[in-house]
């Protein structure tokens, strides 16, 4: 019978856990609740920000079922690869 390497291993570096501080001290509790500060603040004005890209889709929309062939979305190139 043939002589079998042994298997080996190999464990990446979790990259996350290192970014995020995992087993290490942990996450800076202050940045945490810097952030959530900052985004307790922006919740305001979320309804607005929708409301606004709704009525721009809606436009959008209404634009390329008047006009499908010369509608701006039409003749722009794609960007997806």
């Amino acid at each position: 019978m043939k002589h079998q390497q042994p298997i080996e291993l190999f464990m990446p570096p979790n990259m996350l856990k290192s970014k995020v501080g995992g087993g290490q001290g942990g996450m800076d509790m202050a940045a945490m609740k810097r952030t959530e500060s900052a985004m307790n603040g922006l919740q305001n004005q979320f309804g607005d920000w929708i409301a606004s890209d709704v009525k721009a889709l809606i436009e959008a929309h209404g634009a390329l079922l008047r006009c499908p062939m010369t509608s701006r979305a039409k003749r722009q190139p794609s960007t997806s690869p």
